[in-house]
């Protein structure tokens, strides 16, 4: 516990960091609940450190990406290395393994303990803010990130729903062609949350409606196209108004 991360984000030899990664992830089935965040951290970090392709793939599959942890204790530390790993490792890296990642991640959003959803979506939130969109894989990633936003939006709990649609708000944010190749999945759970008597789920939503509409961007014939092939009687009626007497008003950049 004592580990001196910096050593792990400098030049490691090679020959260290996978017996490294090893006994860090020995450590981590004993160590203590206040030491599961650093040693998942130290986890990751060490991961991201790996220079070797196929040694780092044979490190994730073995120590942050296994199928189905027995315990929610390793659950919760798998979830806590990904995003470390994440925050770590080069752009270029998340790129190549994302057909990897993002199915392991979605497994933590999907997770029926609100701690390790929370990681999950934060692990997402990290690949969406470090791919920039001039990256060639950038829509396809998003593309491939969406259906489990979508389905957590879906099933997720109050406590992680504000998060959730931040999150879909910054992929809106990223990749808008993407949100606009789904509106009709995704405006209807965000504009039920407006309904929301938790303030923060309200306030996400409200948000998340502006870029997911491109308000923000003065495209009012978003809104418009929207409105014009929903077949939901209810939000062809009460969206409109709503973009008018409240959306409007609210600070685009928000």
């Amino acid at each position: 516990k004592n580990l001196n991360l910096s050593i792990i984000k400098t030049k490691m030899p090679q020959d260290n960091i996978i017996p490294l990664t090893q006994n860090l992830a020995l450590v981590l089935k004993k160590c203590s609940e206040n030491e599961r965040e650093p040693g998942a951290y130290a986890l990751g970090c060490a991961c991201a450190s790996i220079s070797d392709m196929d040694q780092l793939s044979k490190a994730l599959k073995q120590h942050i990406m296994t199928a189905e942890p027995a315990s929610w204790y390793s659950r919760h530390a798998q979830a806590l290395a990904m995003y470390a790993f994440l925050n770590s490792t080069e752009v270029s890296t998340i790129v190549s393994f994302a057909s990897q990642l993002i199915p392991a991640i979605s497994a933590h959003v999907a997770d029926d303990k609100t701690q390790i959803k929370l990681v999950g979506i934060q692990c997402y939130g990290v690949i969406i803010k470090r791919i920039p969109s001039t990256e060639p894989q950038h829509f396809q990633i998003m593309q491939s990130i969406l259906p489990h936003t979508i389905e957590a939006l879906q099933s997720t709990p109050p406590e992680t729903k504000p998060n959730t649609l931040k999150l879909l708000k910054s992929l809106a944010k990223s990749a808008p062609n993407v949100a606009q190749n789904n509106l009709n999945k995704v405006v209807p759970l965000v504009f039920a949350c407006v309904k929301d008597k938790n303030i923060q789920i309200k306030l996400s939503a409200e948000r998340c409606l502006i870029h997911l509409l491109q308000l923000n961007q003065g495209k009012s014939n978003v809104l418009t196209n929207y409105l014009d092939n929903c077949n939901d009687a209810e939000i062809n009626k009460s969206l409109g108004d709503y973009v008018k007497r409240v959306l409007s008003r609210l600070k685009q950049d928000s």
